[in-house]
């Protein structure tokens, strides 16, 4: 499965066809999503958690990037066999538990 290309970004949806609280994904200037604050917050239109989600789902294709990277600096560093996902080949334990997150990562991202 793959991402919609682009530089991903957000931006609060202030025009009259979205309600204030909104908050719109963009991947370059096409709009891919939209995150909807919860109206009955207190908070509302600057809803805290709704501010956090966007800019998660906006920093995701370069978190993807990064995990990628990690896994395969993880492998060059500390995988001794040909296959990194047996346990046995590896020198450290917590880069193998690292390299098993971020492969269950990109799955999850990505399948």
């Amino acid at each position: 499965m793959k991402h919609t290309k682009g530089d991903w970004a957000y931006r609060a949806c202030e025009d009259g066809a979205k309600r204030k609280g909104a908050y719109a994904i963009l991947a370059g200037k096409k709009t891919i999503a939209h995150v909807l604050s919860d109206e009955d917050s207190p908070l509302a239109p600057m809803d805290v958690e709704a501010v956090a989600n966007t800019r998660l789902m906006a920093a995701s294709p370069d978190l993807l990037t990064a995990c990628e990277d990690i896994l395969g600096a993880l492998v060059a560093a500390y995988a001794n066999v040909s296959d990194p996902d047996d346990r046995r080949g590896w020198s450290d334990d917590d880069a193998f538990r690292t390299y098993r997150k971020a492969k269950d990562a990109i799955a999850k991202a990505t399948k």
